[in-house]
C-alpha cells in the first residue's frame, strides 16, 4: 500500500485536472477505434448474434496495432485470426477486417486435396 501521503497528492491532481484530461483523451482514442469496429463488422453482413464475436476480434486487431505497431501487429493479428477461426469464425471475413485495418490477409494453402474422380474406380477399397 501507498503511504497516505502519496495518495493524497495523486487524488489532488485529479482533482486540478492534472489527470482527469489526458485519460480523457485516451478514452476518446479507444472509443472511436471501437466505434469504428462496430460499424465495419455490421456491414459484413453476417448474422446478429455472430456479430458481436467479429466485433471482439475487429476490437483486439485495432489494440495490437495501435500496441505494437509494425511487423509486431501483425504477427498478433494473425495469431487472433487463428484462435477465433478455432472457435469457429469464417477466415474470409476475419481477412477482411485485417486488410481493413491495413494488414496482409492470411493466406493458408491447400495442403490436402482429394481427387474426387478417384473414388469412382473399382480399385477404390483395394
Amino acid at each position: 500500500m501507498r503511504p497516505s501521503g502519496k495518495r493524497s497528492e495523486t487524488y489532488a491532481k485529479k482533482i486540478r485536472g492534472m489527470v482527469i484530461p489526458g485519460q480523457r483523451e485516451r478514452f476518446k482514442a479507444n472509443v472511436s477505434d471501437q466505434v469504428a469496429a462496430e460499424l465495419y463488422v455490421k456491414t459484413l453482413g453476417k448474422k446478429l448474434i455472430q456479430q458481436q464475436f467479429y466485433m471482439i476480434f475487429a476490437k483486439q486487431v485495432a489494440a495490437a496495432i495501435r500496441l505494437e505497431p509494425g511487423g509486431h501487429a501483425q504477427t498478433n493479428a494473425e495469431a487472433l485470426a487463428e484462435l477465433w477461426e478455432d472457435r469457429g469464425l469464417d477466415l474470409t471475413t476475419l481477412n477482411a477486417i485485417m486488410v481493413h485495418y491495413g494488414l496482409e490477409a492470411i493466406v493458408v494453402p491447400g495442403l490436402f486435396t482429394l481427387d474426387v474422380s478417384l473414388l469412382d474406380g473399382p480399385d477404390v477399397l483395394a
